[in-house]
């Protein structure tokens, strides 16, 4: 203020670009598009056999300002998906709206098709997500991390997806950025 500079604080600036971006990345690992562009371009050809949204359980972890954009995106375009929620202070109102059902973690692990997640980072979801959640998550999960780096275990991760723990991930942030890969 004492040199002219205007200074905002707008937290829901980028929820609706994220909330977009997680839908983008669920379509994305639901369907295999990524996969098969990089395939047609090292002039290969294999048929990705997709999954519904629509027919498929959600679990989203971190019911604030963009997990419930989520929510709200995925009622609206895929009609019979099923929401499990999680938060440590859960909306029950907003839950009751939108049919979503309030659960543990674990249960989220062990039942969803898509686990996305909307937490900030802080020391108790550092690692949030790692080798026995992984364990937990049936063979066909696809998890998704469009809030903070250092929530999933990077390396867990990786071993998860090559050992075919779960089937696919889309993550948009990583502990170390630019990500140099592993």
């Amino acid at each position: 203020r004492e040199r002219g500079i205007p200074v905002t604080h707008t937290p829901d600036g980028p929820s609706p670009a994220t909330a977009e971006l997680t839908i983008a990345l669920m379509m994305d690992v639901a369907r295999g598009v990524g996969q098969a562009d990089r395939a047609i371009r090292a002039k290969g050809w294999k048929k990705f056999v997709g999954v519904r949204l629509a027919e498929s359980t959600v679990g989203v972890i971190g019911v604030g300002r963009i997990g419930k954009r989520v929510i709200r995106h995925l009622k609206g375009g895929f009609p019979g998906v099923r929401i499990l929620a999680n938060d440590i202070e859960p909306d029950e109102a907003f839950g009751k709206e939108l049919d979503i059902e309030w659960t543990d973690k674990e249960t989220i692990y062990k039942t969803c098709d898509f686990v996305t997640l909307h937490v900030p980072r802080t020391a108790l979801t550092i690692n949030l997500i790692g080798d026995k959640e992984f364990a937990m998550m049936k063979h066909t999960a696809r998890l998704l991390n469009l809030a903070r780096g250092g929530i999933v275990d990077e390396a867990a991760l990786a071993n998860a997806l090559r050992s075919g723990e779960i089937a696919a991930a889309g993550i948009d942030v990583f502990s170390a950025e630019p990500y140099v890969g592993e």
